[in-house]
């Protein structure tokens, strides 16, 4: 992008631009175990390929990926249309060389998932490792977006004050994402078990929607700020996992977090308090995190009103930023709590709490 020549047509300009964000990930091929010292890495499946296939039609699923600047303003007026992905396609990032990825990897995607306390481990620092992987290239991509040479009649002063305001937040997050990264990376590469809290729930199913992905709760499944007790607390970003997967029974879904984490603990309280909620965990999914994929036919099957509400809550994460005005992430929970919806009609065969949930 710095190469791009002075004369060239905005939307060629906003066009190079978006897809720089949207393969943001594509281009670091550094093992997060072996660093220099492995080959290069490979394509990663944080939702393996085998999980993905249970929902796949065609050898597609369906996702929200990054939009291209034409696609914005639909999004600003809700319409956040899904994408068809292909499994081998999904969820995919250069994490690990061929040999760590087996060997991490094996014991959840070779075994059935019970889950042991390595198992949850194992699932978390997928998930963690891609939300880290994915941190470690933006600060890359926001310096290349505003350092772009731009058409000689085009300085967006406003917008590249507002992509310099956050190089210091990338950094300041990345370097909490980093310190508990390493923390995880040395309990996998030494085997040993950090005291991880979790909640696992076999599915009598194939989940419709599936997902290894990150959540920093900033309300509980209620709607309730959970902004004083992370103070209180001086709770950091150490986040929690979900998992959402087919396995050998049907499919499960895992929430892992550290033990000293008292607001994704308070998070997940509220879940077990309100009957194991998960329409109302799918739209948190859909509204506050990314690396989510779902069926095709499943989103077929939702009337008008339940696919325009999962739309709106796929869009928060880019609306928030972009209107000031309004506080999205708010008045998302505030919708998932006043009118709730039925998603998905999952059976729950069982549900196994790590020891202080008990």
């Amino acid at each position: 992008m710095k190469n791009t020549p002075r004369n060239l047509p905005l939307n060629a300009y906003h066009a190079i631009a978006s897809k720089k964000i949207r393969h943001i990930g594509t281009t670091h091929k550094i093992c997060l175990i072996g660093r220099g010292c492995c080959p290069n890495a490979i394509k990663s499946h944080s939702v393996p390929v085998a999980s993905l296939r249970g929902i796949a039609k065609d050898g597609h699923v369906y996702a929200f990926v990054s939009p291209v600047h034409a696609e914005l303003q639909n999004i600003y007026n809700c319409e956040y249309q899904p994408t068809r992905l292909g499994i081998n396609e999904a969820s995919t990032y250069f994490g690990f060389c061929s040999t760590h990825d087996d060997a991490i990897f094996s014991e959840i995607e070779k075994r059935d998932v019970e889950p042991t306390d390595n198992q949850a481990l194992l699932f978390h620092f997928r998930a963690y490792s891609r939300a880290f992987y994915q941190n470690a290239n933006s600060g890359k991509m926001l310096h290349e977006i505003h350092e772009a040479q731009r058409p000689a009649d085009h300085v967006p002063t406003e917008a590249l004050e507002t992509v310099a305001s956050y190089f210091q937040p990338q950094v300041d997050t990345l370097s909490i994402l980093e310190k508990h990264f390493e923390r995880m990376r040395s309990d996998v590469v030494a085997k040993t078990h950090p005291k991880l809290e979790y909640l696992f729930i076999r599915l009598g199913c194939v989940p419709d929607v599936m997902c290894s992905t990150l959540l920093m709760p900033l309300y509980d499944i209620e709607g309730k700020l959970l902004f004083q007790l992370a103070k209180e607390c001086n709770a950091t970003c150490q986040a929690m996992s979900i998992t959402l997967m087919q396995d050998s029974v049907g499919g499960f879904l895992l929430l892992t977090w550290y033990d000293k984490d008292a607001v994704a603990s308070a998070f997940v309280r509220t879940f077990i308090r309100g009957g194991y909620d998960i329409n109302r965990l799918i739209a948190v999914v859909f509204g506050a995190t990314v690396n989510f994929f779902f069926s095709e036919s499943w989103w077929e099957k939702l009337d008008d009103e339940r696919r325009e509400m999962l739309m709106y809550y796929a869009s928060v994460l880019i609306i928030d930023p972009a209107d000031t005005s309004r506080d999205h992430i708010q008045i998302m929970y505030q919708a998932l709590v006043n009118h709730p919806a039925t998603y998905v009609n999952w059976p729950i065969l069982s549900v196994t709490k790590s020891a202080a949930l008990n």
